[in-house]
């Protein structure tokens, strides 16, 4: 698209400008040129052109102290005086001390939105990530809590990535002050209030205001030295030197998806000896399934060479075993177990030692 002539124009005197000695020779050719011009003119020609020259100087003026000046508020005071008669006023009444003079007017400023208001942010300790585990792993200890063997004795817990997961409910033998007073005796240089102890407490460690009266509560549960054993056996697992702890699991019934109506009112069952044997190596676990529900002496017999016949694969120098499982009488704790751990012994060249849980309080590997 073609200029304008006032675009041109424009163009060559910003062209023009770039040079300094040629814009220079232009200035004094259009002075040399304005100058002949007003000398001819004469009578109202020339009030003309003064009033016009003088009406540009005006406008001029303006645009240029409109470009200088900043925009100012306008005072709300009509005179200088006036001001200071007021400032004077103010400042008679206010302390001697700069200290606290200067405090009186921050709050003056503060209060009339002058300058923000100060935020307080409330500075709190942050607890280690070390001592919460410290303490998820107080409550979990066997001697603090024990968890409940039902099916129905669950809890679901939502964790912090957003995932739902089911956890055995644990009974606290104790109540929370006690549970406090034992954490500071073996955390004597930890600085933790009793209230962020009970806070970190887990969702599936419940008190015992919550347990069910289907549920035994003896005393003997709380065999806090029998548990200190049973931990320091576990730290001081070798390869040769190994902690084992047996149990039954309950009975299940096998079902098939598309039975005949028959097999409805004859269902067959099935019982599983379940293990674990903790070594320098890593963990072993066991399964044992068995039609055999009889859970009986014979049945504790095969299972317990099966478990040996495999650890001795895995652990050619095992030389000792440390057995742990509940008091169950028809199971273990009688005459006829104890004769045929003493053939086993014999039989792999193994030191066998028995130990037997608390009675009755879920004391199973699984």
């Amino acid at each position: 698209m073609a200029m304008s002539q006032a675009e041109r124009a424009q163009k060559y005197r910003e062209k023009i400008k770039k040079d300094k000695v040629k814009y220079e020779a232009v200035k004094a050719k259009a002075r040399v040129r304005g100058n002949s011009k007003r000398e001819k003119l004469t009578g109202l020609d020339l009030a003309a052109f003064r009033l016009k020259n003088k009406i540009n100087q005006v406008n001029f003026r303006k645009s240029k102290k409109k470009r200088l000046n900043t925009e100012t508020v306008p005072s709300a005071f009509k005179s200088r005086q006036s001001f200071g008669k007021s400032l004077k006023k103010v400042n008679s009444p206010l302390p001697k001390r700069d200290k606290r003079k200067k405090i009186i007017v921050q709050h003056l400023a503060q209060k009339f939105g002058l300058i923000p208001k100060p935020t307080h942010h409330r500075t709190s300790v942050q607890l280690s990530a070390k001592l919460k585990k410290d303490i998820y792993n107080f409550y979990v200890c066997d001697d603090v809590s024990y968890q409940l063997p039902g099916k129905r004795d669950t809890i679901v817990v939502k964790d912090d990535d957003g995932q739902k997961t089911t956890y055995q409910k644990r009974i606290l033998i104790n109540n929370l002050r006690e549970n406090y007073g034992l954490f500071r005796e073996e955390n004597k240089n930890v600085d933790l209030s009793r209230s962020a102890f009970a806070d970190l407490r887990p969702s599936f460690v419940v008190c015992k205001a919550a347990l069910a009266h289907r549920v035994c509560v003896y005393v003997y549960h709380a065999n806090r030295e029998q548990s200190k054993y049973f931990e320091k056996l576990k730290a001081e697992v070798t390869n040769e030197k190994v902690v084992c702890q047996v149990d039954f699991a309950e009975n299940y019934g096998m079902k098939e998806q598309d039975e005949v109506q028959s097999s409805h009112w004859y269902t067959k069952t099935m019982s599983i000896f379940t293990g674990y044997v903790w070594s320098k190596s890593g963990g072993f676990g066991f399964a044992l399934p068995s039609l055999d529900v009889s859970h009986d002496k014979f049945v504790v017999n095969s299972a317990l060479e099966l478990i040996l016949n495999h650890l001795k694969t895995l652990l050619p120098d095992l030389k000792e075993i440390n057995f742990f499982s509940d008091g169950a009488a028809s199971q273990f704790k009688q005459r006829y177990h104890f004769r045929n751990l003493v053939q086993l012994a014999s039989e792999y060249k193994i030191s066998m030692n028995w130990c037997f849980f608390a009675t009755s309080h879920g004391k199973g590997t699984v």
